[in-house]
């Protein structure tokens, strides 16, 4: 290693207890930090425009007029539900 390199000064140095911030050019006073908070208006996606999913009640509504459609028959409950949920997202304004 060689003796005139920065790390070896600092090692060296914090091995004797001296404060690195006393050598000059070493740790001098840190520089302000740039912002990194943006000063625009935050955009506006098409998440933030997307409706409300549609409610648990009207989900259980149409499945139910679903099981009623299929003649009552039970043991699709799941695909009921399922199909219900994906044609009120479809609907959905």
């Amino acid at each position: 290693m060689l003796r005139n390199s920065t790390r070896f000064v600092a090692i060296r140095v914090a091995d004797a207890g001296a404060s690195l911030a006393t050598l000059p050019g070493i740790m001098s006073t840190p520089r302000a930090r740039k912002s990194t908070v943006s000063r625009q208006r935050p955009r506006v996606t098409a998440m933030d425009q997307a409706p409300p999913p549609p409610s648990y009640d009207d989900v259980a509504r149409r499945a139910y007029e679903l099981f009623l459609e299929r003649g009552g028959t039970h043991g699709q409950d799941r695909n009921d539900w399922l199909s219900a949920e994906r044609q009120l997202l479809s609907t959905k304004p």
